[in-house]
């Protein structure tokens, strides 16, 4: 029997889901990129794109917990929204 960490369990279960788009952010990303991980988007513009079916993976850097503000509701549902930190990811 393998026991898995509580990391590995959330990692299996985020792969498991299927998202209709991956939106990447940087601390350096700016927010007229197109959100690819290269070139990535701000975190603010990131997160305001955040809805359902939308996975953002926070790329490695130190990010101002202060930029960290989701809003959304009626016809953007944060349901099935996944928020995500690579390796490497802070939140400061």
């Amino acid at each position: 029997m393998v026991a898995l960490t509580p990391g590995e369990v959330r990692r299996n279960f985020e792969n498991q889901r299927v998202y209709g788009q991956t939106i990447f952010a940087s601390p350096t990303g700016l927010a007229g990129n197109p959100g690819t991980a290269a070139p990535p988007l701000s975190l603010a513009a990131a997160l305001a794109q955040a809805g359902a079916t939308k996975k953002i993976i926070l790329l490695p850097g130190i990010y101002n917990g202060a930029d960290f503000q989701v809003n959304a509701g009626g016809a953007n549902p944060l349901e099935d929204c996944l928020i995500t930190g690579a390796d490497g990811a802070v939140l400061g």
